[in-house]
């Protein structure tokens, strides 16, 4: 019989104890028993309702409840406080009081919350904090081709897992694209999606997990036909600078739809329009051209240009060369002048030829040709021919400056 008791007695107690826990506070100050904020310098997220729950030994007494805000002013390196919220007078016979406090927006930063009963000089005081509920972070895509070249002016989007777009941005000029999006306070994953004329869409999943920046790169694949500059063989490649006189080769890859073409025709131009020479691809899409700057002695701008038809699309590439004087070959100018016996000047076709065959051609009276001497003397031969006359040559003995005939 006494067993039972006990139990029951034990049962009961455990019982107890769990109802009153709930109505213990939390921290008090001068009479105010405080159960939420828990704590002082408590923290909430912005947009988070702040609710106040206290009681009091002062029954009846009216008191008021006062929201402060600490703001810190960069200038003066000094904080003040604002007002920013104030519920009184309030009285009630349990002298306490349960309602929000902060509700909605309300701005960033660290609050003071006093509770002031005066007619028992009473009071109360405490802070807590308003964080943001998300930091910015920033994605720093770049944008590029398969075959790793920059596109300027791609479209970059970033989605939110729920498939809303949250930032939109165009590549600058070297192919970067920053986005700003939210990092929660916890992992999220954003999916950035890049798209451009003349390239398939690519995306990828970026996992944000700090308010840092993100790099991203995303290589589009061609679409429809294209033509690219692979190598450049010369003096010096990395600037794109070569020598007059010097073979410059340029290899070139044609893409269809984003793989190798072969069997198409390139046509390369250089400055004024004039075609070179004419390659087909090999069957990695590749070809190469040689072409080989003209002597001005000074330095000067060659522009290339290779075009591709093909499929009635056309593709083309500019390239810029610089070209520089080259120190270790002499121009010599030969002047020649064509004339009747009796002295009179005869407008005719003057051709000068070198000993490899290379035949360079000019026509009046009076032409000059500058002929290039590295170092070993040769001869040149120059002819000259006019309708109704007969045609005459001459040879020549090019030696450093000095013309020998």
């Amino acid at each position: 019989m006494n067993r039972r008791i006990g139990i029951g007695l034990l049962i009961l107690t455990v019982g107890m104890l769990m109802t009153v826990t709930p109505y213990l506070a939390e921290f008090s100050q001068s009479g105010f028993h405080i159960y939420s904020p828990s704590q002082d310098n408590q923290s909430y997220k912005d947009g988070q309702t702040v609710i106040l729950d206290f009681s009091s030994a002062y029954k009846n007494n009216p008191f008021t409840i006062i929201v402060n805000k600490y703001c810190y002013n960069s200038t003066t390196g000094k904080t003040s406080i604002k007002l920013y919220n104030e519920i009184g007078e309030i009285t009630n016979s349990s002298g306490g009081f349960y309602g929000p406090i902060i509700s909605g927006q309300y701005p960033i930063g660290k609050y003071q919350i006093l509770l002031e009963d005066a007619y028992s000089n009473a009071y109360a005081e405490f802070n807590l904090t308003i964080t943001p509920d998300s930091y910015p972070a920033y994605l720093a895509v770049t944008v590029q081709s398969q075959n790793g070249t920059i596109i300027p002016g791609a479209t970059v989007e970033a989605k939110a897992p729920n498939g809303t777009i949250v930032a939109m941005n165009k590549t600058s000029n070297n192919g970067v694209a920053y986005l700003q999006v939210q990092y929660p306070l916890s992992p999220i994953n954003y999916t950035v999606i890049a798209y451009a004329g003349g390239f398939a869409t690519e995306s990828k999943v970026v996992t944000v997990n700090s308010n840092a920046t993100f790099p991203v790169t995303l290589s589009l694949p061609y679409t429809g036909l294209h033509i690219y500059l692979v190598k450049v063989f010369g003096v010096n490649e990395s600037s794109m600078t070569f020598l007059e006189g010097k073979p410059i080769t340029l290899e070139y890859q044609v893409e269809y739809q984003g793989m190798p073409e072969s069997n198409v025709i390139v046509y390369l131009y250089l400055q004024g329009g004039t075609s070179v020479l004419n390659n087909a691809t090999n069957a990695n899409g590749l070809t190469n051209f040689t072409v080989v700057p003209k002597y001005t002695g000074k330095p000067y701008e060659l522009l290339t240009n290779a075009t591709v038809i093909y499929n009635n699309q056309v593709a083309f590439k500019v390239t810029q060369l610089k070209v520089v004087p080259n120190t270790s070959v002499t121009l010599v100018p030969i002047n020649v002048k064509v004339s009747e016996t009796n002295g009179t000047p005869l407008l005719s076709n003057v051709s000068l030829k070198y000993p490899n065959g290379t035949i360079v051609t000019a026509r009046g009276s009076s032409v000059t040709f500058n002929v290039t001497y590295n170092g070993t003397p040769e001869y040149l031969t120059i002819y000259a021919s006019s309708l109704g006359f007969m045609q005459r040559n001459q040879t020549i003995y090019v030696t450093q400056r000095y013309l020998s005939m």
